[in-house]
């Protein structure tokens, strides 16, 4: 309980400000500059905000697609990322006029917070050389708190690798541009995918960090789908913005000794 409510006292604060001397993180998390070791950050439940009109010209581009062949449908789907600006195909669009409208109208989205939900996140030292990123999201209603999934997971500075109760998820390198949903960053995802006879499981931890430098993403993303069906048996998906703080006079930034 008193952790709970230590971390409910951190939400009332109007700024945030690192202060506390921190453990040094291992090298592979430590540009994203996470508070580490009792020292917690104010973090904020995201998604993006498109415009009619983008939702409008997408919905009447994916009609089109569907009156192609289906090896131009296959070769869209294979190549496409929703989480990116639609590449151009000319057979999509009534003029390429018509997709410059839509690339302007991708360019006005907004990312959006959750009001109602306040996050609160530490980077823990579990002193075996394992660390754990912990997160805890509160409904600002009634104060009920909520533990993140990837919470559970712990990751080895030893082999750069976050394990969950389905085994490793390991690194690759991630870097977008300014055309991908939340802006240019860059930073690394963790994945794992994994069959048995019945499932197919697929997880990914990513932390990046903005072109700006001033805010870290931590999205975390567990799909478990049946092989027999074909149904999803299980998913979880979220994203969360931390926004660095900046360090008092005479103090150390979050993360550093």
């Amino acid at each position: 309980m008193k952790a709970f409510t230590s971390l409910l006292a951190i939400l009332a604060a109007p700024a945030l400000v690192m202060t506390t001397q921190a453990a040094e993180v291992p090298q592979a998390l430590a540009d994203f500059q996470l508070p580490t070791n009792g020292a917690q950050g104010v973090c904020f439940l995201i998604s993006p905000a498109l415009t009619k009109d983008f939702e409008a010209l997408h919905a009447k581009a994916l009609q089109k697609l569907q009156t192609l062949d289906q090896e131009k449908i296959k070769g869209f789907v294979e190549s496409y990322n929703p989480d990116n600006l639609m590449p151009y195909m000319a057979e999509m669009w009534d003029s390429a006029e018509e997709y410059e409208s839509y690339k302007k109208a991708w360019g006005e989205r907004q990312m959006q917070t959750r009001q109602d939900i306040q996050g609160v996140i530490s980077l823990k030292d579990t002193e075996d050389g394992k660390w754990q990123l912990l997160s805890l999201l509160v409904n600002r209603a009634n104060n009920n708190g909520t533990p993140l999934p990837f919470s559970n997971l712990q990751y080895d500075a030893a082999t750069n690798t976050w394990i969950s109760s389905y085994g490793e998820l390991t690194a690759t390198e991630f870097k977008a541009d300014d055309d991908y949903i939340y802006h240019a960053q860059t930073g690394t995802d963790w994945k794992l995918e994994k069959k048995d006879s019945f499932t197919h499981i697929n997880q990914m931890l990513r932390l990046a960090k903005s072109a700006d430098g001033n805010g870290v993403y931590i999205s975390f993303i567990s799909v478990q789908r049946s092989l027999v069906s074909g149904q999803v048996l299980s998913q979880q998906a979220v994203t969360l913005l931390y926004p660095i703080p900046k360090p008092s006079v005479g103090g150390n930034a979050p993360g550093s000794r």
